[in-house]
């Protein structure tokens, strides 16, 4: 599915430590035409992308690369969900540093959860 539930679903499942678990939620394609059936679904697609780029880098996904070219290209314009592919291809690399130093873009944004996120994966 598409929209908010999936989404919300897979972050909470990320928070959980259970990222092969939210990237098996995270299906559906980022080009799929159930993105356009509505202004809810296409509003949710940046922060899907997000979450899907996190748990495809935190499980070791042997499709890792396309989902983060697929993420970093949908959340454009949004400013949380770009940080967020962002700290999702760190961990891929396994840049304990920079996803420390995202911290503090999150904490700019107001992001306060992600920032504090960005703390416990780092450590």
């Amino acid at each position: 599915g598409v929209g908010w539930a999936p989404t919300l679903d897979a972050w909470l499942l990320l928070h959980r430590h259970r990222p092969h678990e939210a990237l098996e939620i995270l299906s559906t394609d980022l080009d799929d035409p159930q993105w356009r059936t509505s202004t809810t679904s296409v509003m949710w697609r940046p922060w899907y992308a997000a979450a899907q780029a996190e748990a495809a880098a935190l499980s070791g996904s042997p499709i890792l690369d396309q989902v983060l070219t697929e993420a970093t290209a949908a959340a454009r314009g949004n400013p949380v969900a770009s940080a967020l592919v962002r700290r999702a291809a760190a961990l891929a690399r396994g840049d304990q540093d920079e996803v420390a130093a995202l911290a503090a873009t999150f904490d700019d944004l107001g992001a306060h959860y992600q920032r504090d996120r960005c703390r416990e994966l780092a450590s």
